[in-house]
């Protein structure tokens, strides 16, 4: 089992026309959230519905994926997008061989610190991640929240459940730099 300091962040990119992970392995990703049943915590609003489509939109200038690996096991991911300025929105899904093990909250807050901390010859890619968590993932929301991530309030009906076919509450997540302190 990897421990904390072991867990890497790799981004899914494309060096030299060869991509940092095979298509396989980004769509073995999507069948790891569907055999662990995590499908309707992670893609409630029913925007991904198959591997395939889970590559091509993690392979589109839209999203940035990153894959949380340790000892050889993937953990994990991570990924940001709409971009507006230097704020992206964070989505995350954690596997359960992490769970209560290497992907605490400690983990957590360094992977996200890696995040907030990328930089250019003009700065920080991003000041500020943000994300409307469903009210009801009371564990998601304590989970980020203990990684630093503060609440902005609820928004009622900020996202649309695609299992109850209706739109709902949602908290406002927010993450700073400064949170991670």
């Amino acid at each position: 089992m990897a421990n904390d300091a072991e867990i890497k962040i790799i981004p899914y990119v494309e060096v030299n026309g060869m991509r940092t992970f095979s298509d396989s392995v980004i769509m073995g990703l999507f069948d790891q959230v569907e055999s662990e049943s995590l499908y309707q915590t992670v893609f409630y609003e029913g925007t991904v519905t198959t591997k395939k489509q889970f590559l091509d939109i993690m392979k589109g200038p839209s999203n940035q994926l990153y894959v949380l690996i340790g000892d050889k096991t993937i953990f994990g991911f991570v990924w940001l997008n709409r971009f507006e300025g230097r704020t992206a929105h964070l989505h995350f899904c954690g596997f359960k061989n992490g769970w209560g093990l290497g992907m605490n909250a400690v983990a957590a807050k360094r992977i996200l610190s890696e995040l907030m901390h990328l930089k250019s010859d003009h700065g920080h890619f991003y000041d500020l991640l943000i994300g409307f968590m469903p009210s009801w993932n009371k564990y998601a929301l304590g989970f980020v929240k203990a990684c630093g991530a503060k609440s902005a309030g609820v928004i009622p009906n900020a996202i649309y459940n695609m299992t109850s076919g209706a739109s709902e509450p949602a908290e406002f997540i927010y993450l700073t730099r400064e949170d991670l302190l």
